[in-house]
């Protein structure tokens, strides 16, 4: 795991902060349903999935510099390993992006369902 998140770099920070955010908010929905905590969450979520988008370009950029400019990773059979571990490792914050997201909602639904239950029939 700690790997994973090293291999993300920097970017990962932000989505890490930005998802926990989305996620507390989202637990925070779910345990006292009110439409006016919906909007902080979806923003936090439109965040993370930003977050998301800006780590995965910074490591492919990353990844393709360190091929470019070091000899050892555009040689001969080691380019298209080192192309296809690139893309791996700038994989890593869209992968811990759409997890924090996925559960984000999750856990928005279960509120959702919540709310809808308290309304009068």
């Amino acid at each position: 795991m700690v790997q994973f998140f090293l291999n993300g770099g920097l970017p990962m920070v932000f989505v890490v902060a930005l998802g926990l955010g989305a996620l507390v908010g989202a637990f925070r929905f779910a345990t006292a349903p009110d439409g006016r905590r919906v909007g902080a969450v979806a923003a936090l979520s439109l965040a993370t999935f930003f977050s998301t988008l800006v780590g995965l370009a910074t490591d492919l950029a990353v990844a393709a510099h360190a091929i470019a400019t070091t000899e050892a990773y555009s040689k001969g059979e080691q380019l298209p390993l080192s192309i296809l571990q690139g893309i791996s490792e700038a994989m890593s914050p869209v992968i811990l992006g759409g997890v924090l997201l996925c559960v984000t909602w999750m856990v928005m639904a279960v509120g959702y369902r919540r709310m809808v239950a308290r309304l009068p029939a």
